[in-house]
């Protein structure tokens, strides 16, 4: 058998591991840091970042980052060194392979940072919109060849998976918590007559729901509708 058939085989085996790693976990900041530490078995990288949306109208935030074997993430102090061409690969929605960032135009916040491939993270339905963007860089120059970017449209793809379940679970979740909150509120409130126990039933379960120490409501009174 051939060195590089055995490498390809050996480099799907750790991608493999590489998507069993995701799918352990469920909430969406467990699989940005188990996809951060396990991607370096995956490919040779210096620098990764993982950088999500809430909405199509969000902005980007930075999810989480790795430094050579350091994994950042929940860091109000985290700039991305891509933050550029995150931006970019979300807006034209395809991947970015750049050979080398010391050549021509293209250049990172990270001078030492040559050879990177970012692509959008999205949904697998179809006309699904792009939620993040995934970037690697090596101080190598030229490192990725094409076996490499086709591993990482792999991995891209394992990621983007696991991440858009979670988002979908986590979206599940809120809604029932809001019909399980509308639902107790209106049961409470059958039979009730008086105003003041309306408002006060109600701020009660919405203070309950929310963590809040105290609530206050006002009524106004639209003199226009009384004769």
């Amino acid at each position: 058998m051939e060195v590089g058939h055995e490498e390809e085989i050996a480099q799907l085996r750790r991608l493999l591991a590489y998507s069993q790693a995701l799918h352990s976990g469920v909430e969406v900041d467990t699989l940005v840091r188990l996809s951060l530490e396990e991607a370096l078995s995956v490919l040779p990288m210096d620098r990764m970042t993982i950088a999500l949306r809430e909405s199509p109208t969000s902005p980007l935030r930075l999810a989480g980052m790795r430094e050579g074997t350091r994994v950042i993430t929940r860091s109000a102090d985290m700039v991305s060194p891509f933050a550029a061409l995150e931006v970019q690969v979300i807006n034209q929605g395809t991947p970015v392979y750049v050979a080398d960032a010391a050549e021509g135009v293209r250049r990172v916040d990270d001078a030492l940072i040559r050879s990177i491939m970012a692509a959008p993270l999205k949904a697998a339905a179809k006309r699904a919109w792009i939620f993040g963007a995934l970037v690697i860089g090596s101080r190598t120059p030229k490192l990725y060849n094409e076996r490499d970017q086709r591993v990482f449209r792999d991995l891209i793809g394992v990621t983007a998976a696991a991440l858009s379940l979670s988002f979908d679970t986590a979206r599940q979740r809120r809604a029932a918590a809001q019909d399980a909150l509308t639902n107790a509120i209106f049961a409470k409130l059958q039979g009730v007559d008086s105003v003041e126990t309306l408002l006060t039933i109600y701020i009660q379960e919405l203070g309950r729901a929310f963590g809040a120490e105290s609530a206050r409501a006002a009524l106004s009174i639209d003199e226009r509708a009384v004769e």
